[in-house]
């Protein structure tokens, strides 16, 4: 059985007032750990120079055979991007254990097109 999984959730709307140099990209992260464990996670972005991840402070717990959804704010600038979709690579793992768990998942960013 796998202890621990991941499912990426993107919120429907992209965010860039027109004045504002950033794009912001709101996802949900439905971490499930199996394991009668507790375990601590952290959960790390890659895909996009300057990509910024905010979400709670981290390591994050989750009490064994839980479930948690942590919200997640990413922050770019518009220059950094593409308009569309840019291909984004969301990674969770387990901290403070012998063999670390690592969870990676695709995921985009949806940058708006210029005005």
């Amino acid at each position: 059985r796998v202890p621990v999984k991941v499912d990426v959730i993107r919120d429907r709307i992209a965010m860039a007032a027109p004045d504002d140099p950033l794009i912001e990209n709101v996802y949900r992260l439905a971490i499930m750990n199996t394991s009668e464990q507790p375990r601590q996670f952290r959960i790390s972005v890659a895909g996009l120079d300057g990509l910024e991840l905010e979400s709670e402070t981290q390591p994050i717990l989750i009490g064994g055979a839980s479930q948690r959804v942590i919200p997640v704010r990413l922050r770019i600038a518009k220059q950094q991007t593409a308009p569309g979709a840019n291909p984004i690579l969301f990674t969770v793992e387990t901290i403070g254990e012998d063999e670390p768990i690592v969870i990676e998942e695709r995921a985009t960013l949806i940058a708006p097109k210029p005005e």
